[in-house]
């Protein structure tokens, strides 16, 4: 219990109570000599008259003093206020003074504050008791309203802009706990020549809400509380809690990528599950996006708990429980294949009743294989392992192979009708006809993941230039020396070196044959292949008589394998974003003359040339893990292939149940944000996110009578991170432990707090007690007077 006065002001009129004891000395009657027979009788009466009127005058001078005293503290208003569980005692008479304050509002603005109890939220609730303490500020007071999602503005005098600012605060999945907040509410209060300043902090009391991590972020907490108590000592801090004891909700988890996992068919699972504290069965639906950006309900479940008698403890509390739900999508289409799963029931939390997800279908990576004419002939095992017929023609395969000669290819990069580069078949004009897939005509050669040259004759300096644009560009080359390089000294050209792993030396012969030795102990992805096989690797089946040494590797240079005399046999090096791979043997068809054969390797066991083939070129089109399924506030990069748009458009789709009128906009420009490609990197970074949903990333608008095929197009999902919805609690006594020594009020109602921070009426003002003793006293005065000084 606390004693205190709403207007203290006024206890300077205590000077006032001296006022009658001023004006009775002032106008006391002073004896008179009067002339008299009997003046010894009458100075002798005297005495004993006077001992009478001294006690009556101080008696009446006393309830007359006090009377004054009463007037006082009526003025004055004093008043008790009575602490409740408790809490410290911490209130002084300055804090109730009529001064203007500087008061700050600070409210939690996190999802969690949807939460709809008796319907309304609990940002709603905390706006409406905001409101209420805002309206009974003193004149000439100022007030600023803190967001946990939004930078503290500057205090403003006008009560208008305070409950507009108020009424417009909004949740945000961006949200900073309460303790992050309180160096911004220091640098606040640092604005203000107020020397009265109240802190009020709307919250419902949640762990996330006062989650601190780290050491780091406790210190910094505790140093601006020590701050804040000395710079203002006047500072009182009053917590109103608007959160729900045993608060039910039920959240979807979120279909994380390692989940999805392909079913026999070609289907597709995906794994969830509910975590619940209602009780109860839940409906749960899946739906998935259409052509147009419409969500289609695919299926829906009633999950419902096993043994809900077990889900009471001992407290009448409903523990959470997780509940898991799968569902099977049917074969997805080549691209992004997108969706989300829903409550298809109400809940009183509706920012975790949808998770969206992300299923990419990658499309064949497109290689483009260069070998000397007959292309088709020299080029048929490497095609072969990559993307063997029948896979190809059930689009199983997992590489799109085309094929060119030398001569086509010189054409093609340098734009000309005659080639470059030397060519073993003597065909120098390009035959649009005889290549196989037109595809790569209308774009660059950027368009290819990886380019394999098998037994490459050499290329000119402006060839080389170009290939070393596109290995620094993300292009993957690999290079099979064979009996076509009769010019070793092409590969040592300035442009060709700047990104091969080593130069060609000399034709080195095995007359016995030799073989692959992998160099186990060097990390890296082509040797993990072989390294992951559980059976022994039958090197022995495919020898090798013929190979270029491959002489002065280039710095970063990692050699993978080697042959029997421990001479380097296939090298490999990253150059900017690209790799190049560069082996002393070839790959490609058989010849009739045992004399002039090479190796044995797409003739000798056929697997092991398989896995090396594949494992290549994995390798060089191998591009970094592009998650597709994020949180708020999280970046990703794509990179950037076979594409030159200058850029491009962010198409949103939130999580919303069909027949939603939100569910796609009328105007699909208006949920565009158009995007600029860092061309110099060849990648599109993606800011982070705010909102949850499904996202279309597009080099061309999303329109529906749109004709433009889009040449890039990739879909990513953008959920909330699940702990932002956990409603557990925090005790007033785990709270007070944040502050330690530092004084803090808990108000659980409005209602409790019967004044504001003042002018009004606290909840036990002794006026009415003051003003009824005020009356009884003038009756005792009146009394008295007309007692001691009736007239005769």
């Amino acid at each position: 219990m606390s004693f205190f006065f709403l207007n203290p002001l006024f206890l300077t009129a205590f000077a006032c109570v001296g006022i009658p004891l001023l004006l009775h000395l002032l106008m006391r009657q002073k004896p008179q000599k009067l002339t008299f027979p009997a003046l010894r009788f009458l100075q002798m009466k005297e005495r004993t008259c006077r001992r009478s009127l001294q006690l009556r005058n101080w008696l009446l001078l006393l309830v007359r003093m006090l009377l004054t005293a009463l007037l006082v503290l009526l003025f004055a208003r004093p008043g008790i206020q009575f602490t409740k569980n408790g809490s410290p005692n911490v209130k002084t008479a300055a804090e109730y003074s009529s001064k203007p304050t500087a008061a700050i509002f600070l409210i939690d603005t996190s999802v969690r504050m949807e939460y709809v109890f008796k319907n309304r939220s609990r940002l709603e609730e905390a706006q409406e008791q905001a409101l209420q303490i805002m309206a009974g500020l003193p004149s000439r007071s100022s007030a600023a309203v803190v967001s946990t999602s939004l930078a503290a503005p500057a205090f403003s005098p006008d009560k208008g802009e305070i409950q507009r600012q108020i009424q417009q605060l909004k949740t945000a999945p961006s949200s900073q706990t309460i303790p992050e907040k309180f160096p911004e509410i220091l640098k606040l209060l640092k604005t203000s020549a107020l020397e009265q300043q109240e802190l009020f902090i709307f919250t419902d009391c949640t762990n996330q809400s006062w989650s601190l991590h780290g050491h780091s972020q406790r210190k910094k907490f505790e140093d601006t509380l020590n701050d804040l108590q000395k710079e203002f000592p006047n500072l009182r801090i009053s917590l109103i809690d608007i959160g729900i004891e045993a608060a039910a909700n039920a959240r979807l988890d979120i279909p994380d990528e390692t989940s999805f996992q392909m079913v026999p068919g070609g289907a597709m699972e995906v794994h969830s599950r509910i975590l619940s504290t209602t009780g109860k069965s839940h409906r749960v639906g899946i739906f998935v996006l259409d052509e147009t950006g419409h969500p289609q309900l695919l299926e829906e479940k009633e999950i419902s708990p096993l043994n809900p008698a077990s889900l009471t403890n001992s407290s009448d509390k409903i523990s959470e429980v997780s509940l898991p739900v799968t569902f099977q999508l049917g074969r997805l289409k080549t691209g992004s294949n997108q969706g989300f799963l829903a409550f298809l029931d109400d809940d009183a939390l509706s920012a975790d009743n949808a998770r969206g997800f992300t299923i990419e279908k990658a499309p064949p990576t497109p290689v483009l294989l260069v070998a000397n004419d007959p292309a088709e002939k020299n080029a048929f095992f490497v095609r072969q392992a990559l993307a063997p017929a029948q896979f190809a023609f059930e689009n199983r395969a997992g590489f799109e192979c085309s094929t060119l000669s030398f001569s086509q290819f010189s054409a093609w990069i340098l734009g000309t009708g005659n080639s470059s580069a030397p060519s073993t078949s003597g065909k120098e004009i390009l035959s649009e006809n005889s290549i196989e897939n037109l595809a790569y005509r209308s774009g660059t050669l950027e368009r290819f993941h990886a380019i394999f040259f098998l037994d490459p004759p050499g290329f000119s300096s402006l060839e080389w230039k170009r290939l070393g644009e596109y290995v620094n560009s993300g292009g993957g080359v690999a290079f099979f020396l064979g009996p076509s390089l009769k010019d070793s000294q092409n590969f040592q050209l300035a442009e060709a070196r700047q990104f091969l792993p080593a130069i060609p030396g000399f034709q080195a012969r095995f007359r016995n044959g030799t073989v692959l030795n992998p160099r186990f102990a060097v990390t890296h992805p082509i040797l993990q292949i072989f390294r992951n096989l559980d059976t022994p690797i039958p090197w022995e089946d495919s020898s090798v008589f013929r190979s270029w040494t491959l002489e002065e590797p280039a710095q970063d240079t990692q050699i993978l394998f080697e042959w029997g005399n421990h001479s380097p046999a296939l090298l490999s090096k990253t150059i900017g974003n690209g790799r190049v791979v560069l082996a002393g043997t070839p790959v490609n068809t058989l010849p009739s003359d045992s004399r002039t054969l090479w190796n044995l390797l797409p003739q000798g066991n056929s697997w092991v040339f398989l896995v090396l083939m594949n494992a290549v070129a994995e390798y060089l089109s191998e591009e970094s893990e592009t998650s597709v399924n994020i949180f708020t506030h999280e970046t990703l990069s794509f990179p950037l292939r076979g594409t030159e748009s200058e850029r491009f458009f962010l198409c949103f789709n939130p999580f919303s149940l069909p027949g939603n009128q939100y569910s796609v906009s009328k105007n699909p420009s208006a949920d565009e944000i158009v995007l600029i490609p860092d061309l110099e990197h060849n990648r599109l970074d993606v800011p982070a996110l705010e909102q949850s949903g499904n996202y279309l990333l597009s080099d061309s608008r999303q329109r529906e009578n749109s004709s433009r095929v889009s040449n890039f197009l990739r879909g990513f999902s953008v959920n909330l991170p699940l702990e932002l919805t956990d409603l557990k609690r925090l005790s007033h006594e785990e709270i007070q432990q944040f502050f330690h020594s530092h004084s803090i009020i808990f108000l659980e109602n409005i209602q409790l707090l019967k004044r504001t921070i003042s002018g009004t009426q606290s909840a036990n003002d002794l006026f009415n007690w003051i003003a009824t003793l005020i009356l009884l006293l003038f009756l005792l005065e009146n009394w008295l007077s007309n007692r001691f000084y009736r007239t005769s």
